[in-house]
């Protein structure tokens, strides 16, 4: 159990490199995000509700050194959601509060 528990805090230490989220609690009228270390691929971020459904999208064909990404949430009720960033390599998920 405490092998589980260390090897999950080291991908979130890799995963906190990678993808800065601007804000958790959401303030706004936005998920704001900075997604660095994926230059040159392609880069997929999707936001859903809970229940799986999508909410925003935003997808880059070809990813720079620090991509800004900004997912409206103006529509989306109170409640947690769930920020899914995805590479040919790579899928990270995330919890975000909207208050």
């Amino acid at each position: 159990m405490k092998t589980l528990l260390f090897a999950e805090l080291l991908r979130i230490c890799q995963v906190a490199s990678r993808v800065r989220l601007l804000g958790n609690p959401i303030r706004g009228d936005a998920v704001e995000l900075e997604v660095s270390g994926v230059e040159g691929q392609p880069l997929h971020v999707e936001l859903t509700d809970i229940r799986g459904q999508l909410t925003a999208k935003h997808q880059v064909g070809q990813a720079g050194a620090v991509e800004h990404i900004r997912l409206p949430v103006n529509r989306t009720t109170a409640g947690v959601l769930v920020l899914r960033v995805s590479t040919l390599t790579e899928n990270q998920l995330f919890k975000v509060v909207k208050p």
